[in-house]
């Protein structure tokens, strides 16, 4: 696999870089309107220099990673909406039930599913490497095919306007009337107000992952 792979683009457009990459992985989700997995959930990262951090959306192609379940379960939370089926086929909140069935739900339903596919598809071919099918044959998720993208912004005509253009997107999105009180974020800027928390006053473990370190 590729570990974190948002830290590729943050650390790509930290340099004045837009990142596009994406791997695929062993086959983990069915397409939309099957049963077996003949999908990965094929991570997919984009990043964009803004004001010496970055706009980074980090996703998979399934509504929630197997990781972000896995956080659900041991928390014992219900997911925020639907994220898989039972194994009855029912769509469901409840991380243990995807776990279990092993259909997660693509994001978009048909278009993640499609969106699955082309990532597959170009990583395979631009890389030479093993497509989903390919790696879901090996003894381990090994061997995935990945592709990372660096454009030079500095290299473009309009560069002089690139980072107001930004801010005056970003202004319009965030002029956005939230439906509940709260926050209207962009992708990626959770991620630095969590960051510099956790600086400040160290990282959050959950309890029973702390006593499981601990017992080794």
């Amino acid at each position: 696999h590729w570990m974190r792979g948002g830290t590729y683009g943050w650390k790509a457009a930290r340099k004045g870089f837009v990142f596009i990459g994406w791997t695929n992985t062993t086959a983990n989700m069915p397409t939309w309107g099957a049963v077996n997995s003949k999908l990965g959930n094929n991570p997919l990262v984009i990043a964009v220099p803004n004001q010496g951090e970055a706009i980074v959306l980090d996703m998979a192609m399934s509504q929630y990673s197997y990781g972000m379940l896995e956080f659900y379960q041991l928390k014992n939370q219900q997911l925020p909406v639907q994220g898989g089926f039972t194994t009855d086929g029912t769509l469901t909140t409840d991380p243990g039930s995807i776990l279990k069935s092993q259909r997660i739900l693509p994001v978009g339903y048909w278009k993640g599913a499609g969106l699955s596919l082309l990532l597959d598809i170009l990583a395979t071919i631009l890389s030479g490497g093993l497509s989903v099918a390919g790696i879901s044959k090996q003894p381990a998720e090994i061997s995935a095919s990945q592709v990372y993208i660096a454009i030079a912004l500095s290299k473009l005509k309009n560069f002089g306007t690139i980072s107001s253009a930004i801010t005056q997107i970003l202004a319009d999105y965030h002029n956005s009337i939230p439906e509940k009180e709260s926050k209207i974020l962009y992708p990626g800027e959770k991620v630095m107000s969590v960051r510099k928390e956790n600086t400040a006053n160290g990282i959050p473990v959950l309890k029973s992952i702390w006593e499981e370190i601990q017992s080794l």
